[in-house]
């Protein structure tokens, strides 16, 4: 240790050694400066509200009303209404409500969600509609 500092402080390297040493460092210094400009794109972030007026697509309308809507005017009628078609129907709209649920579960799965409460929750909103199947499937036989 002490060797090296006495050698650090007596050697004096020539002046083109330094200058060239010095020109390779910039060069290199300049290439990963131009990686990191070519690597890193700044996007402009999306103006959503840009020319849609507020607009949402027709398939976005006709999910929220299939998906969000519609179980709860099942889950209203059923109380009030009770015809054989009715029972009927919400018995293979509760079928149709569980296998999307499933996919969507099925789907964070395959992708490797990283929440993994956000699975265990998809996979109880599925189970639960399961028990809505048979529950239906009871009501439906009733009559």
């Amino acid at each position: 240790m002490v060797l090296e500092n006495i050698e650090a402080i007596h050697f004096k390297p020539s002046e083109s050694v330094n200058t060239e040493q010095q020109a390779k460092t910039a060069q290199i210094k300049k290439k990963k400066n131009q990686q990191k400009s070519s690597n890193t794109k700044v996007e402009k972030p999306i103006n959503i509200k840009d020319n849609s007026k507020n607009n949402m697509k027709n398939v976005l309308r006709i999910k929220n009303l299939l998906v969000l809507v519609l179980p709860l005017i099942f889950g209203f009628v059923s109380a009030l209404y009770t015809k054989t078609w009715f029972k009927w129907l919400a018995f293979i709209y509760a079928i149709l409500f569980v296998l999307l649920n499933f996919a969507h579960a099925g789907e964070q799965i395959a992708l490797g969600a990283n929440n993994f409460t956000q699975v265990l929750l998809l996979l109880f909103v599925a189970g639960i509609n399961v028990a809505l199947i048979v529950f239906l499937n009871k009501w439906r036989k009733l009559i």
